[in-house]
């Protein structure tokens, strides 16, 4: 009898903690595939990272029709629509800097490295949060937010110093083509710490 009541009768429950890290957890497997691409020179993860794009924007959709058919959802709907968004954002970053580094033939983004390596970190952080998150675990969220905020300003620090010293070289071609993947990478990371003030509004809400 209880399960045809919960069947048929209690409204439909997801579980939103773990779709939002399924989303997530494909953006995180770009990042690396971006870093072995740059630091390593594995151009034949170009074609995976867009593929998995692709991956990605379909748990998108799904998440977003989980959202619209479910009544009751354990946080606040339009920060859960915000995060499926910013975790898509993230994704169709990822792709679009494949496409760029690709398309231009872009060579030498190993020293970038120490770029790379904050922002290879940053997914890591907020996947730490989502699981933190369901336990409401506010004040370690918080610092782990926190450790987000600054890696997005060292991450745009570092670009500005890079693309500088790039033209202070005087190869104009280097200079733009490289210049765009660095204003790639800062939108990347713009786009994981949106993300993070995201999921801090999910975190604020359920104290």
């Amino acid at each position: 009898m209880m399960g045809f009541i919960k069947k048929y009768l209690l409204p439909e429950e997801v579980d939103f903690d773990r779709a939002l890290q399924k989303q997530l957890a494909v953006g995180r497997e770009m990042t690396l595939d971006l870093y072995a691409v740059c630091v390593e020179g594995d151009t034949e993860l170009l074609e995976d990272i867009k593929s998995k794009g692709t991956t990605a924007r379909q748990i998108k959709s799904e998440n977003l029709k989980k959202l619209l058919n479910v009544l009751i959802t354990q946080y606040d709907r339009e920060s859960i629509y915000r995060m499926i968004i910013h975790l898509d954002w993230i994704a169709l970053s990822l792709k679009h800097l494949a496409t760029e580094v690709q398309v231009y033939h872009a060579s030498g983004l190993d020293q970038y490295r120490d770029v790379l390596d904050v922002l290879v970190a940053m997914p890591d952080l907020l996947q730490e949060c989502l699981v933190l998150l369901p336990r409401r675990e506010v004040n370690n969220i918080g610092h782990l937010l926190d450790r987000i905020h600054d890696a997005y300003d060292d991450v745009v620090e570092m670009c500005a110093h890079h693309g500088a010293q790039k033209l202070n070289q005087g190869d104009i071609k280097a200079y733009l083509v490289h210049q765009q993947a660095l204003i790639q990478i800062k939108d990347l990371a713009r786009r994981i710490h949106m993300a993070a003030n995201s999921l801090e509004d999910m975190a604020l809400k359920i104290m």
